[in-house]
């Protein structure tokens, strides 16, 4: 690619310490474009088992950031 583009990747998992446990994970895909002083970023989101139950969310993020 090049210096103004940024690809990411994240994936969480965490068990519950418990006598039935639960694997509570999350996922997250991200990219960003810098020109100058401005960066868009995107990122999209899923999360399983959320606080070790069974609500499951999926979302999008995005942003811009300016720098003067």
């Amino acid at each position: 690619m090049n210096d103004d583009l940024s690809i990411g990747y994240n994936h969480i998992e965490s068990d519950e310490d418990s006598s039935t446990p639960v694997t509570a994970e999350a996922t997250s895909v991200q990219a960003s474009y810098s020109m100058g002083g401005a960066t868009f970023s995107i990122a999209e989101v899923s999360i399983d088992n959320r606080a070790y139950g069974t609500t499951n969310h999926d979302g999008t993020v995005i942003s811009l950031g300016l720098a003067f």
